[in-house]
């Protein structure tokens, strides 16, 4: 209960933080932005805050997205984004980032529904690490079937491919009679 506390906390603060940037930064503004801000209400500005589970700290780079009509954000350094992406009413929000499990929640955007989204991301499973164990020489795919005979004791008499390719240059007779007893 206090962990969730610490993290309704570092939210506040986080908001308040982005309203005071807002706050001075709209004076600076140009006509033209504040032209295109008023075209949305306040309301459409509702803000969305990731935080880690464990450590409580700010989730930045988290894509955030609409599933329904694939428009999406991305958090800021403070954990947060606005969700005027979000379409009147509001939508089914996904939110992902690398390491944690991804979550997917139903978000509403209205006049009724303005107070911030607190989003705690988990990390995700680690899986044990795998290990291969394999041939470290090549076979060619045409010897495969030979080596698997001569390894598995079939009758006859095997030359082995190392000694092929040494003698790539005689004729396969003269190779034969000098490693196959009996051949003339």
């Amino acid at each position: 209960m206090q962990h969730r506390r610490c993290i309704t906390q570092l939210l506040l603060t986080t908001l308040a933080a982005v309203v005071l940037a807002t706050g001075s930064s709209a004076a600076q503004d140009t006509a033209a932005s504040a032209h295109a801000a008023s075209l949305l209400p306040p309301y459409r500005y509702r803000v969305l805050g990731v935080f880690d589970a464990a450590s409580g700290q700010p989730v930045a780079d988290a894509d955030v997205a609409d599933i329904l009509t694939g428009a999406s954000a991305t958090t800021s350094r403070t954990g947060t984004v606005a969700l005027s992406f979000l379409p009147d009413g509001g939508g089914l929000v996904r939110i992902r980032k690398f390491g944690y499990a991804m979550q997917t929640l139903a978000v509403s955007v209205s006049p009724a529904d303005t107070t911030p989204v607190t989003v705690v991301l988990t990390p995700a499973v680690r899986l044990p690490g795998v290990t291969t164990h394999g041939r470290s020489s090549y076979i060619s795919p045409n010897l495969r079937g030979f080596e698997d005979r001569r390894l598995h004791g079939a009758t006859g008499y095997f030359i082995p491919d190392s000694v092929l390719r040494k003698e790539e240059e005689r004729p396969l007779a003269n190779v034969l009679e000098s490693h196959v007893p009996g051949i003339n």
